[in-house]
């Protein structure tokens, strides 16, 4: 099974995992939790185009430090696009 793990980040920054808000402190410890289920996943980090460049890195650079080895950003879409 390697499905996804997705992270999105909402245009207030706040960030979440798996439908709950997470701080960006527990990224790492969460995408290590996601990662000993499923090795093989791909880190997909969606950043709304109006959330912060800054939290969209250090919410990669968890999932870095967290051991994903395939992590990318997307931008998530505009409503009603």
């Amino acid at each position: 099974n390697k499905r996804s793990i997705l992270i999105a980040i909402s245009p207030e920054n706040r960030i979440f995992m798996e439908q709950r808000e997470i701080d960006l402190r527990a990224v790492r410890a969460n995408v290590e939790r996601a990662l000993a289920e499923n090795p093989e996943a791909a880190v997909i980090v969606v950043a709304d185009k109006t959330s912060s460049t800054g939290t969209a890195i250090q919410v990669m650079d968890g999932c870095r430090m967290a051991g994903a080895v395939n992590v990318s950003l997307a931008a998530s879409l505009p409503q009603g696009s």
